[in-house]
C-alpha cells in the first residue's frame, strides 16, 4: 500500500514534520507549532496512565480552533474587516488548475506549493470547485489508477455522483 511519505519521495518534496503537543498545553503554543511547521493538523500527546505509552487523545485542526474563535472570543472586531486589509490569504500567484488539467499535475501543486487545495476553474476562469488534499490523496494511495491518469472533470464528475 502506497502511503504519504511514499507520495512525497516520489513527488521529491520534503515530508510533513511531525509535531505534536500535550493536552495541558495552551491553545497558543499549538497554533504557534502548527503555524512553525508545515502541519494542518496537530495530535494532542498524552501518556496513558495504565500502559505508560504515549497515545493521541485527539487532533487539533485549523478548522476546530477557528471554530473555536468563532464561539469564544467576543472581542472580534478585526475579524469583521476585509481579510485584504488583515494581509490574511493569498492575493499573488494563486494556485488554480483548469477541469481538464491532469489530477497529477494538481497533485504535484497541493505538494509543492505545500496548501491544502486548489480552486478548479472553468473555461471563463470561475470557481467550480475546491479540489482538496485529503480526498485526493487517499484515492493516489489506494492506487485508483484511472483518477491518477484522468482529468480533474472526472474527478468532478465521480464526486457528484456521491
Amino acid at each position: 500500500m502506497l502511503i504519504y511519505p511514499d507520495i512525497e519521495k516520489a513527488l521529491g518534496v520534503t515530508p510533513i514534520e511531525t509535531v505534536s503537543v500535550h493536552p495541558d498545553r495552551p491553545l497558543y503554543e499549538a497554533c504557534r507549532k502548527m503555524l512553525e511547521s508545515r502541519a494542518r493538523r496537530i495530535p494532542l500527546v498524552d501518556i496513558d496512565d495504565e500502559t505508560h505509552r504515549t497515545m493521541v487523545v485527539s487532533v487539533i485542526t485549523q478548522y476546530r480552533i477557528l471554530k473555536f474563535i468563532t464561539v469564544n472570543i467576543k472581542e472580534t472586531q478585526k475579524l469583521r474587516k476585509p481579510l485584504r486589509d488583515l494581509n490574511v490569504g493569498t492575493f499573488k500567484g494563486l494556485a488554480t488548475a483548469f477541469m481538464d488539467t491532469p489530477v497529477m499535475d494538481v497533485i504535484h501543486m497541493l505538494v509543492q506549493k505545500n496548501i491544502s487545495s486548489v480552486p478548479i476553474l472553468d473555461k471563463n476562469s470561475m470557481i467550480q470547485w475546491l479540489f482538496c488534499e485529503f480526498p485526493s490523496l487517499r484515492c493516489y494511495r489506494n492506487r485508483h489508477q484511472r483518477f491518477r491518469s484522468g482529468r480533474c472533470y472526472h474527478t468532478y464528475q465521480r464526486r457528484q455522483l456521491r
